[in-house]
């Protein structure tokens, strides 16, 4: 599976709340990996420190609730989704 479509497969987990923590973050971790672009290892940073995050309640609570983390991660997930499959290309 290329990592465009791995990470669009997290983001669907993450939507219907299917992923633990600890998985997402190994996850995201293992795509950091994929490319050496700037760009795609910011937004894969970001997303690791949105997941960590999500993953805490009391964290949550830091950034206006769960569910504002979960949208900023979805967001992060899915530029990095939109980035991958271009450098796929």
């Amino acid at each position: 599976m290329t990592a465009h479509e791995l990470l669009n497969v997290l983001n669907k987990r993450v939507i219907k709340g299917t992923i633990p923590g600890e998985d997402l973050v190994q996850d995201l971790n293992e795509l950091l990996q994929r490319f050496d672009d700037a760009n795609y290892c910011r937004i894969i940073r970001r997303a690791l420190e949105w997941a960590a995050i999500y993953d805490s309640q009391d964290k949550c609570e830091r950034w206006g609730g769960r569910d504002e983390v979960k949208a900023l991660l979805i967001q992060d997930i899915g530029i990095a989704a939109g980035v991958a499959a271009k450098l796929e290309r």
